[in-house]
């Protein structure tokens, strides 16, 4: 079980600061825009490598049989295991917002916490669904393919840029942090 949230976040202040806002993203499996793409993707990779298999089981040399495992594994990580890995991940993760800065802090794979200065965000991008849940992206992705990267693919934190995933009431964050970005400019 992890640490409440708030404690988390007090651990990571500097002398004064507050926090103005703290909070998780959503737990559970989840999926996002980039599944439209990767859920048949995924299918298509595990069928074709299972089917490989079989067909290298039944009939092929050795070297084909211990050829395909590595693509079956694969593709199971693509089908299952990348729901479970994102889950995981976003089950240890915990966001704050002070007077100075952002903090998003991780457990998963390694704990490690990422800290933006609220004088050099850059870009802001807000995202919000339906049901007023939604992400707060800070600065702009490098990787032409970064949707693809978000959720479970081990590596991927260095190609996208640092947000806040999954959070309710994101308009009301974003408002938090903006408000704050303001303060912190007028000092």
């Amino acid at each position: 079980m992890r640490d409440p949230i708030e404690t988390v976040i007090q651990r990571e202040l500097q002398s004064g600061e507050n926090v103005l806002w703290s909070g998780s993203p959503r737990t559970g499996i989840r999926l996002r825009a980039a599944d439209a793409f990767l859920i048949p993707f995924s299918l298509l990779w595990g069928g074709f490598a299972i089917f490989w298999e079989i067909m290298a089981i039944k009939s092929g040399p050795i070297f084909f049989v211990l050829w395909g495992i590595p693509f079956v594994l694969v593709g199971l990580y693509l089908v299952f295991g990348r729901f479970a890995v994102d889950a995981w991940a976003r089950n240890a993760t915990v966001y704050g917002v002070t007077n100075q800065r952002v903090i998003i802090a991780s457990g998963f794979p390694r704990s490690g916490v990422r800290s933006l200065n609220l004088h050099n965000l850059g870009e802001l991008a807000m995202t919000e669904r339906r049901d007023l849940s939604g992400d707060i992206t800070f600065g702009t992705s490098a990787h032409p393919m970064a949707f693809l990267l978000h959720g479970g693919w081990p590596g991927a934190g260095r190609y996208v840029p640092p947000a806040f995933e999954m959070i309710e009431n994101v308009r009301k964050v974003h408002g938090i942090i903006l408000q704050a970005q303001k303060q912190n400019q007028q000092r």
